[in-house]
């Protein structure tokens, strides 16, 4: 849009020069150029600022809520260092610490083995939690921590320290 009526403003300043004479229509032509480019690149600046500062106000509200609904996940007993940022226009990222019970993170088996591990059913819990109540919510990073246990997870899979 502002490059169309950047055009015109082209156009009608040699039309004006033409019909008038006067060769100040041309300066301010450009003057209003000027304004159309500031007003159109102006959302971008502010935008991007926002991704840099890492301004997440918008999703307060909303972050809040979905980490009501972490910590009524079954296994969770609360969570710690929850951060999400904004990634790009309209996209968010984060990761949080879920701090679970220990019969959920690991189970001792009868030989004093360790029985299977549930974590990918709490991790996969956690994060329909919290991309259903973050608009936007696109990656995160969900830690399940227990004592002597910490597994890392993504959508991609486990790493265990």
């Amino acid at each position: 849009m502002a490059d169309t009526l950047g055009s015109v403003g082209v156009i009608l300043s040699t039309l004006l020069i033409r019909w008038t004479g006067w060769t100040g229509w041309d300066p301010l032509a450009s003057l209003f150029i000027a304004a159309l480019i500031l007003a159109s690149v102006l959302p971008l600046v502010i935008d991007s600022a926002r991704v840099l500062a890492l301004d997440g106000k918008d999703l307060e509200p909303s972050v809040r809520a979905a980490l009501t609904a972490v910590k009524a996940v079954e296994g969770v007993e609360s969570y710690s260092a929850a951060r999400f940022w904004p990634k790009g226009e309209g996209l968010v990222v984060g990761s949080i610490h879920v701090q679970v019970n220990a019969g959920h993170a690991h189970a001792h088996g009868p030989a004093g083995g360790t029985a299977k591990v549930d974590t990918a059913r709490i991790v996969s819990k956690v994060e329909k939690a919290l991309k259903s109540g973050i608009p936007g919510l696109t990656e995160v990073v969900v830690q399940l921590e227990s004592e002597g246990f910490c597994a890392c997870m993504t959508g991609s899979g486990i790493s265990v320290p």
